[in-house]
């Protein structure tokens, strides 16, 4: 019964027709068709015709349910009394350019009454509410198709839809016709994965097959426990992550397998807002695996194998420590202040410690006073030495910057000489003695 939440209308009458129905054995073949060139004459066995243009191939199931592949702008002809389409398993209402209903009342008892003399458009039936694809009905009205013999171009298709075509009834929403129809799936062009051939597969145990195809793209066929569907968005094969395209966005159709950086991310991991780099959260090697470990883009990143990327300081298996930005994970590089202590990352991310090392003022935008070039001594946790620091038995000195003391230090009372950083001890400066301690003695 037609009532009052048209998300039901195409449910109820277009979209309720599962994949491969159309032929019955009393029935027999539906469709006969031609394809010359790029032009499909297609014909129902009860006289309807349609011809579409820009179309690549068509494919018949066993049981006769046809699949035409075309471009998204599809010039048509049609000599039908009944001409629909709408978006497959979407709940989208009709669709076909030019189509007009004719409008009946409903009785109080849901069933059919009179003409009420109106036939509208599409968008008039939209509008008034007599169907509706998210909003409640708001006019009680049954309709059916007026006959459609016209031509014209589908322009902007994307996906599936189906199409019904009769010549013996005219579609209404008072019927479901199941027998007539046919699927129009677009596709970017005849180099399309859609279309193309499988030149070679390869079965993973358990699991499914890999499809090599002739436009040198690949998809997986998931087959389990009697099921099958081909693989989408992110998918762990074998032990690893791989991402198949479920758009038609950079160069990729709906199943391809992706390489490079993909935007999206795999299930469960929702910690960042922003991508690596410009392009990508993760990237997928040659043969479309996930590549964990470091990745380079506009710098260097860690994704870990929990797909998590790495932030702030970071322990490699190698023993180097990183510091990762924790706006983003891009390794840091020079000079950083950090828990009120100054660090230095070498040009290959590696934190300097445990010794002397040539540093350079690396820090961007930022103007350090003092002497930041030169050789600076890191202690055994990376810090740059400041104050005291014993090297080698020699007691050194080292001023806030990280440079070398030179000169008379007075220290908690007592003063000290030191001489390029290093204290010195058991001996006369200026006329002054300095103890086995370094402490001037009066």
């Amino acid at each position: 019964m037609f009532g009052k939440k048209i998300l039901a209308v195409t449910v109820a009458v277009l979209m309720a027709i599962p994949f491969g129905i159309g032929v019955s054995a009393e029935s027999g073949k539906i469709f006969s068709w031609n394809l010359s060139g790029n032009t499909a004459a297609i014909r129902n066995q009860d006289g309807a015709s349609l011809t579409l243009d820009n179309v690549f191939k068509i494919e018949e199931a066993d049981d006769g349910m046809i699949t035409v592949y075309a471009a998204k702008n599809v010039s048509y002809q049609v000599n039908a009394n009944s001409f629909a389409m709408a978006p497959a398993w979407s709940g989208g209402f009709n669709q076909a350019p030019g189509s007009r209903y004719k409008l009946y009342e409903k009785k109080e008892d849901g069933s059919r009454g009179k003409a009420t003399g109106e036939i509208i458009d599409t968008d008039e039936m939209l509008e008034r509410g007599i169907v509706a694809i998210d909003n409640p009905t708001r006019e009680e009205k049954y309709w059916e198709i007026q006959p459609n013999h016209s031509r014209g171009t589908m322009t902007d298709l994307s996906g599936t839809y189906i199409i019904q075509l009769s010549d013996d009834h005219i579609f209404s929403s008072a019927q479901r016709w199941e027998n007539d129809t046919f699927y129009l799936s677009i596709v970017r062009d005849e180099n399309s994965s859609q279309i193309a051939d499988v030149v070679q597969t390869v079965s993973v145990e358990g699991e499914g097959q890999w499809e090599y195809l002739s436009n040198g793209k690949r998809r997986f066929l998931i087959t389990q426990e009697g099921y099958s569907s081909y693989a989408s968005g992110w998918t762990k094969i074998a032990g690893k992550w791989y991402f198949f395209a479920n758009n038609w966005d950079d160069g990729y159709e709906p199943y391809d397998m992706v390489t490079g950086w993909a935007n999206s991310m795999p299930t469960g991991v929702y910690d960042h807002t922003e991508p690596v780099g410009n392009d990508g959260y993760y990237y997928l090697r040659e043969d479309g695996s996930l590549q964990t470990g470091w990745l380079w883009r506009d710098g260097w990143y860690y994704l870990g194998s929990d797909l998590k990327y790495r932030t702030g300081w970071f322990l490699d298996s190698d023993g180097s420590w990183y510091y990762l930005s924790t706006s983003g994970g891009k390794m840091h590089q020079g000079w950083l202040w950090e828990n009120g202590k100054w660090y230095f990352l070498g040009n290959d991310g590696r934190m300097y410690c445990n010794g002397w090392r040539p540093v350079s003022p690396s820090v961007e935008g930022v103007v350090m006073l003092g002497n930041w070039e030169g050789f600076h001594y890191f202690r055994s946790d990376g810090s740059m030495a400041t104050g005291w620091q014993l090297i080698q038995e020699e007691w050194y000195y080292f001023n806030p910057d990280g440079s070398r003391y030179n000169g008379w230090l007075l220290w908690y009372g007592k003063w000290y000489y030191l001489q390029n950083g290093v204290m010195q001890t058991s001996k006369a400066v200026d006329g002054f003695w300095l103890d086995k301690n370094g402490v001037w003695i009066p």
